[in-house]
């Protein structure tokens, strides 16, 4: 059995070292985790030297992976570097090319001719068109997207989801934001952020003082090994599907227990609950829905995809959602239902929505796809309008593998035609609760479609749900280091939500106050100056949905809504999972108060007469 070394202190060690368990016959032993011996430095290394076989480096950071391996080399000048391939990763191994130290983690999805410098890291769930090149030491981080044709060249970090189109060439030492759409070449040393991808003028963004740039930020999901091991597992029992196995069944159960509901669907995604739900509530053509303008356009485009007009309404200026007083100007005889999204984890103020609604005989949809496990007034979000949809994508507060979706309701006949809608139009109480003759069953009662969610989606929901009390708990703990910090800044706006909202913060939003800004500075570049000091910060969700060139010039607000547009030019987001530490907050502290301060003008101090006389003028 060979005996293979894995350096590394972190989430990619770990998962490396599962990785070892599974692949061959390797078997793996990380240097800094507790669950198995605890190996030292380098001099480790040269006196063990006899013992082993192999290296592999399990750090996620290109500059660090190739000063690894020199460092490696010069005390094992004869040590190998093997391939690691996770089982879930799908390759082209007969035309692709793979260098020797390169990692392709989990759910890693690759076409024909791939070619894998050595020591690349593939990162979990990242994509790789046909031909695409990846460079030495370069690292791909999870969910990003590389077309087809595209050459990444060495020592380059891809953030978490974002892609680079095809045909274009990323230089050396690049750093792409996550999220960013790269739709240009990429020069040697840059950083772009954006859709799409821009480079960072550093001469105007650097700002002096003494923070480090130099900081890890560690990506959000992280599959566990008992993640993997559960997908694997259904993979392996050959029942992948909602029919054939007993996970999409026992996930729903448990989920409608969680949210406090008396029944869940399983889905395929977010936007397949949201078209579901309003299918179910009988929502058609010449209906109208009222949803938010600050949101994911999926809050709008399926209100289309069932042939209804959404309807896009201002937001309150603290929790970024609908209200009451914001919904009601909107309502017209064709309005049939609101879409009422919880912003980033904040509850919207239900009571006043459910009480609108009422009142005018409409349905609500809660669109919770960003407030798994937020609670409004000792109820979890989700099981107080008439139906729910949830989303289980990439980055959400738990993911089933990249997609999925969970519809919860408490009427039941609602939840009967939801879930004949999700499955082809079968009846529920055909297929479970009616005996049949011998021959074919006849289960189909209505047309619908289908948005079933695999076993393994399911397999992965049911492990990660156990774990998402505590990371709301942690995701809570950082929003709390920020508020006390950020609270004290000059330049800058906090909102808090009230004491009867649990907020889950999948997400962390500061305001900028221009007024208080010095000249030159405004949100765009105080976000370029903190993503310059290594600090991942975004504008976040779009602040107007409507300017998007999907909705038709009748379909838009005839004047811009005041307060979603001043949430566009002033929000700043941050980072909150729990995978990140309590020091990488801390550091985010820092680098923001350090741009502030050069950001923000002093404040104006009157004088005690001053004062006295702009009192009595005021009086006048």
């Amino acid at each position: 059995m060979k005996r293979i070394v894995v350096i590394g202190a972190g989430g990619m060690a770990r998962e490396v070292h599962f990785m070892g368990y599974v692949v061959s016959d390797l078997n793996a032993l990380t240097d800094r985790d507790s669950r198995d011996e605890v190996l030292g430095d380098y001099c480790w290394l040269r006196e063990h030297a006899t013992e082993i076989d192999a290296v592999t480096i399990g750090i996620g950071t290109p500059a660090a992976r190739l000063k690894v391996r020199n460092e490696i080399q010069q005390v094992l000048p004869k040590v190998e570097f093997p391939v690691l391939v996770h089982p879930t990763a799908y390759l082209d191994f007969e035309t692709a090319r793979i260098g020797q130290g390169a990692l392709i983690c989990a759910g890693v999805v690759g076409t024909l001719n791939i070619v894998l410098e050595p020591f690349a890291l593939c990162n979990f769930g990242c994509t790789l068109g046909h031909e695409a090149v990846i460079g030495e030491g370069s690292v791909i981080n999870p969910g990003a997207n590389i077309s087809g044709g595209v050459t990444i060249g060495g020592g380059v970090l891809v953030g978490t989801g974002a892609q680079v189109l095809q045909y274009r060439t990323v230089g050396d030492r690049v750093t792409v934001g996550a999220g960013a759409v790269v739709t240009h070449d990429v020069e040697p040393g840059t950083t772009v952020i954006g859709i799409p991808a821009r480079p960072i003028n550093k001469s105007e963004t650097k700002v002096s003082g003494e923070v480090s740039t130099k900081y890890p930020y560690a990506p959000w999901p992280q599959f566990a090994p008992e993640e993997v091991e559960a997908a694997m597992r259904v993979l392996q029992s050959g029942k992948v599907n909602y029919w054939t196995g007993t996970e999409g069944r026992e996930f729903e159960k448990e989920f409608a227990e969680f949210a406090g509901c008396k029944h869940a669907i399983a889905l395929a995604n977010g936007t397949v609950a949201l078209e579901t739900a309003l299918k179910a509530l009988g929502i058609g053509p010449g209906d109208e829905v009222i949803t938010t303008t600050r949101t994911f356009i999926a809050s709008a485009s399926s209100v289309v995809a069932v042939g209804a007009r959404p309807v896009v309404a201002d937001v309150d200026c603290d929790s970024q959602n609908l209200s009451a007083d914001t919904i009601k100007p909107m309502i017209t005889p064709r309005t049939k239902a609101i879409i009422a999204v919880h912003l980033a984890g904040w509850p919207c103020e239900m009571d006043g929505i459910m009480e609108l609604a009422r009142h005018h005989g409409l349905k609500v949809v809660e669109d919770c796809a960003q407030a798994q496990g937020a609670i409004y007034k000792g109820k979890r979000v989700g099981s107080i309008g008439d139906a729910a949809a949830f989303s289980f994508c990439q980055d959400k507060i738990m993911t089933t593998g990249g997609e999925g979706g969970m519809l919860t309701a408490n009427d039941t006949e609602l939840w009967q035609r939801a879930w004949s809608y999700k499955d082809h139009g079968k009846s529920y109480d055909a297929v479970y609760n009616r005996e049949h003759p011998i021959g074919f069953r006849w289960l189909h009662e209505s047309f619908g479609t289908n948005g079933r969610m695999t076993e393994m989606q399911a397999a992965i929901g049911r492990v990660a749900l156990k774990k998402v009390p505590g990371w709301i708990e942690t995701r809570r703990r950082y929003a709390a280091i920020l508020n006390g910090r950020l609270s004290q800044v000059r330049g800058l706006r906090i909102a808090t939500p009230p004491s009867h909202s649990q907020h889950a913060y999948y997400k962390y939003y500061v305001f900028v106050r221009p007024e208080q800004l010095r000249a030159g500075w405004d949100r765009d570049r105080i976000m370029q100056a903190i993503c310059a000091e290594g600090v991942p910060c975004s504008v976040g969700s779009c602040s107007e949905i409507y300017l998007e060139k999907a909705f038709a010039p009748e379909r838009r607000q005839k004047r811009r809504l005041p307060v979603a547009k001043e949430l566009g030019e002033t929000s700043l987001m941050f980072l909150v999972h729990p995978t990140l530490t309590t020091e990488s907050i801390e550091h985010a502290c820092q680098v923001v108060e350090k741009v502030m301060a050069a950001a923000s003008a002093p404040a104006v101090v009157l004088n005690t007469s001053l004062k006295a006389a702009l009192s009595a003028a005021n009086s006048l």
